[in-house]
């Protein structure tokens, strides 16, 4: 009968792990915000350590500005820089995530949305207006129920953030990729030998002789008149 020989079997076994390691993937998300008047899209994998910028607004606030954030895990945050130029600043967005809209509220608590700094240092009382609130007709990714927000000033920037590890529904247990190729064969062809092939012979063959073999000359042959 024909059989695999043992390392081939081994390695279709090895394959289809890692086939179905490459399968599993994190769910992607995406953003579509306003800013009034420069806002930026920042993304950090490692809760907030490090970011990379991902998106910038249009030259024109009236545009709307996205990303698509692939792989969302509980460490990613995106956070929105979004700067006002004088007059009023306001900031809205949207971010959907695994079938559902997250989006600006009033009040900001209410959502997942926080601001976590300001350039004024004004982080409440907070102002909002509806998405109706403007003359131009907002992106349809927007959610309806979205509310614009900002702080009572201008020239300003403020800050926003956007926590995922509330609502990701990647696992630990789902790799996102491959470990590593193969594994390596068995670790050592045979074991290595015993730590020395035989023991050392006996500290010493024999003991030694006696410390002296003679006792030496009494110390004086008279004692000394008084000492000194």
């Amino acid at each position: 009968r024909f059989m695999l020989p043992v390392t081939s079997l081994f390695l279709c076994l090895i394959s289809a792990i890692l086939d179905e390691c490459t399968t599993v993937q994190a769910e992607s998300a995406e953003i579509i915000a306003y800013c009034d008047n420069k806002g930026y899209i920042e993304v950090s994998y490692d809760r907030g350590a490090t970011y990379t910028r991902v998106g910038t607004s249009a030259a024109a606030w009236t545009q709307g500005y996205g990303a698509t954030i692939p792989n969302v895990t509980p460490f990613t945050i995106l956070r929105l820089p979004c700067e006002d130029e004088g007059v009023v600043g306001r900031f809205i967005a949207t971010v959907s995530y695994s079938g559902v809209n997250y989006y600006t509220t009033n009040p900001l608590s209410s959502s997942n949305f926080e601001l976590v700094s300001a350039s004024d240092g004004v982080l409440s009382p907070l102002v909002y207006a509806s998405i109706l609130a403007i003359n131009f007709e907002v992106d349809p990714k927007i959610d309806d129920n979205a509310f614009w927000v900002w702080n009572r000033n201008s020239d300003n920037t403020l800050t926003f953030e956007f926590a995922f590890y509330p609502l990701t529904t990647w696992s630990p247990t789902n790799p996102t990729d491959a470990p590593t190729g193969v594994p390596t064969p068995v670790p050592t062809p045979a074991p290595t030998p015993s730590p020395t092939p035989a023991p050392t012979p006996a500290p010493t063959p024999a003991p030694s002789p006696a410390p002296t073999i003679a006792p030496t000359l009494p110390p004086t042959y008279e004692p000394t008149d008084s000492p000194t």
